[in-house]
């Protein structure tokens, strides 16, 4: 089994797997939001996984999710995550859930194409590479 962070961090370069098998390649989507890589690119992987603790600045909620082409894969993951959803607080479900309710809420700007938490987001990471860059 191999994890391939994609987008890589912090490159935010697309990664390969080098196992061929893709059902054995589990990718890590952490980063795979337009603040951070160009999303119109659309993923369809066997299984990818992410997580709102990048998107959303809530990295002490862990909470995040699954994607599972293979519905048997999909249906031993739904027997077992029952123990997991239990390690997540309350507090941790509501703030994640809140925030990107608050974010899906908006109109994407007719320039970008973009939700404006996202463009700000993409923004504020280029003029923070841009300093430093500079420097």
């Amino acid at each position: 089994i191999e994890i391939v962070t994609h987008p890589n961090n912090p490159t935010g370069e697309p990664r390969k797997p080098l196992v061929q098998d893709g059902s054995r390649v589990i990718y890590d989507m952490v980063y795979y939001w337009p603040m951070y890589t160009d999303t119109s690119v659309k993923m369809s992987e066997d299984i990818m996984v992410f997580s709102a603790s990048k998107h959303c600045g809530l990295a002490g909620s862990r909470f995040g999710w699954g994607l599972f082409k293979d519905p048997k894969l999909a249906n031993q993951v739904e027997y077992i995550k029952f123990g997991v959803i239990l390690a997540v607080s309350e507090d941790a479900m509501l703030r994640t859930y809140n925030t990107i309710s608050r974010v899906l809420s908006q109109s994407p700007s007719p320039v970008t194409g973009m939700l404006p938490y996202h463009q700000f987001g993409r923004e504020k990471i280029f003029s923070a590479f841009s300093r430093l860059f500079d420097a």
